[in-house]
């Protein structure tokens, strides 16, 4: 099924023109794809049929390092979300994922939100997480550049308490430009 998403999202990129001619965010939304995320891809390699590290089932994996830290990514929630798999940071303990959801993809209209059902997996056990996704911005400006996509990733633990909040700018051909973490860990506000 994540496959048959994939290759949907690989045709709707395909109908667009290539990374920076996705469509301009309209009535009906925008196709958010995989191009958006990976920007140059320079750090990029994938995809790559790969085992889950929980699951153990086949994916087709996206791996990303830099700066010491790797992130193993896949399509998750039926294409509607790109999501970690995997994540090792310097001095962090390893997290492993299940239906993840940290890009949203395929058809999102401005101003949509979409909750998703996730597990994290940690030295502590398993951890059910809901994760929202939130369109901020489908189309504007970012120093420069055109149909830059703003959107915001609000993390709950199982009790709704929120444990993580992010907002993030892609920019075609540049991928990640910007990111805002919350303090919620700190006893900040919420987003």
């Amino acid at each position: 099924m994540i496959r048959a998403a994939l290759i949907g999202l690989l045709a709707a990129f395909a109908a667009c023109g290539g990374p920076d001619e996705a469509p301009v965010a309209n009535a009906e939304g925008r196709v958010i794809t995989l191009a958006l995320w990976a920007g140059s891809a320079e750090a990029l390699d994938g995809p790559r049929v790969s085992a889950h590290p929980v699951t153990g089932l086949s994916i087709d994996a996206y791996r990303r390092r830099a700066e010491g830290r790797e992130q193993v990514l896949t399509v998750t929630q039926g294409g509607a979300a790109l999501g970690r798999v995997l994540d090792r940071q310097p001095g962090m303990p390893e997290r492993r994922f299940t239906g993840d959801a940290i890009f949203p993809l395929g058809l999102w209209r401005q101003g949509e939100s979409r909750q998703f059902q996730a597990q994290e997996v940690t030295l502590l056990g398993p951890a059910e997480r809901r994760v929202t996704i939130e369109i901020l911005d489908l189309g504007f400006e970012y120093e420069g550049v055109p149909r830059s996509l703003r959107f915001r990733v609000i993390i709950r633990d199982a009790a709704g308490r929120p444990i993580a909040c992010e907002t993030s700018i892609y920019s075609p051909g540049r991928g990640l430009v910007a990111f805002e973490a919350s303090a919620l860990w700190r006893g900040g506000a919420a987003c």
